[in-house]
């Protein structure tokens, strides 16, 4: 498969508006938010493509704020219609599936665009800051780390394709987690409607006993009756330094915010206020650009129990800087951190901060 990449200065995107055949390949989360993308700069969306394995009859596709449905279509019907100045966009979140699909020639070519998470604010970032992101870079353990660094920044110079050739599976438990892994319970900052403590629960065993923080009311009671077979101490707030109340920002897509006006109200509190005296082994944060603010509210824990650490890095522009530094703090007599860094999707978001504890 030929993998062309494009953002939304592309001159591809007039084509596309202008296509009666602009189909989505993947129906999970990913695609739907690429369809949201889609809607709001004008490109129409033909459908979905789905693989002839799991087709079923007369599926369709509702995307969240828009009353249309979408239909959807076996992948080897789709290829007839994307001869007719037709476009596949790809919409898979896994990276073993786009590398696979890369090394064939079932699918002849394939678009994907890294411009549906707008997460940095400045794309020249980086640059502009070459002393403090060159500092932090040395502070990860392994060269593997440090090609995923340069990467990522890669992507917002426009250049994907490096990134693409290192982006692994397994985000949250793998090699690093697994097999370093401590007693103790595990901290699920920003819990969604459950998937990473379900997950937890399948490799680790049910008994295990998991903090979940989730501060949309929503998600909250999805969470609630997804795990209800698990040992879960819910937490209907987000994780932050304090117990307060914030703003957060609920978008359509799975990339919400925490905000410092406007938006929703919610409750945020600490992760040592709520866990207090139970040991930790793993925490994980996924919260929305208010990591650095989350780690700063565990760190009497950290300092106490030094948990493996699985912390998102890419809904700030400065997390890259701030987070690693911070966390690279952490001693105790008998163990220090190990930084790792580890790409999970095929776009901007599960870039993931492993902290690692390992005895001096």
């Amino acid at each position: 498969m030929k993998l062309n990449a494009f953002d939304r200065n592309s001159s591809v995107i007039s084509k596309m508006k202008k296509s009666n055949n602009v189909y989505i390949y993947g129906a999970g989360e990913l695609g739907r938010d690429v369809g949201l993308y889609f809607c709001k700069i004008g490109i129409t969306i033909a459908g979905y493509v789905v693989d002839d394995l799991y087709y079923t009859t007369d599926d369709t596709i509702t995307l969240k704020d828009n009353e249309l449905e979408y239909r959807v279509v076996r992948l080897s019907e789709c290829l007839e219609y994307l001869e007719k100045d037709g476009f596949l966009i790809w919409g898979i979140a896994s990276p073993s599936k786009l590398r696979k699909a890369l090394s064939e020639e079932i699918i002849p070519e394939a678009w994907i665009t890294y411009d549906v998470y707008s997460m940095w604010k400045d794309k020249y970032f980086a640059h502009k800051h070459e002393e403090d992101f060159r500092e932090s870079r040395e502070l990860f353990d392994d060269e593997f780390s440090k090609k995923t660094f340069d990467a990522y920044i890669k992507i917002y110079d426009g250049d994907v394709l490096e990134d693409i050739e290192i982006i692994t599976d397994e985000i949250y438990f793998n090699e690093l987690t697994t097999e370093n892994r401590k007693q103790g319970c595990f901290v699920d900052g920003g819990g969604y409607i459950g998937d990473t403590a379900i997950q937890y629960s399948r490799i680790f065993g049910k008994q295990q006993k998991i903090y979940v923080f989730e501060p949309d009311q929503a998600n909250y009671i999805q969470l609630i009756e997804n795990t209800k077979e698990l040992n879960i101490v819910p937490v209907n707030a987000g994780c932050w330094s304090e117990s307060t109340t914030l703003c957060f920002d609920e978008r359509s897509d799975s990339a919400s915010s925490i905000l410092e006006n406007g938006g929703t109200e919610i409750n945020v509190t600490s992760i040592d206020e709520i866990v207090g005296e139970d040991k930790v082994s793993l925490i994980k944060l996924d919260v929305e650009g208010s990591e650095l603010e989350a780690l700063i509210g565990a760190s009497n824990i950290i300092k106490r129990d030094m948990p493996l650490l699985a912390i998102s890095a890419y809904h700030k522009q400065e997390d890259l800087i701030t987070l690693p530094q911070y966390i690279i703090q952490f001693e105790t007599e008998q163990e220090r951190y190990q930084l790792y860094l580890r790409h999970h999707g095929c776009t901007v978001p599960e870039l993931v901060l492993y902290g690692i504890p390992v005895r001096k």
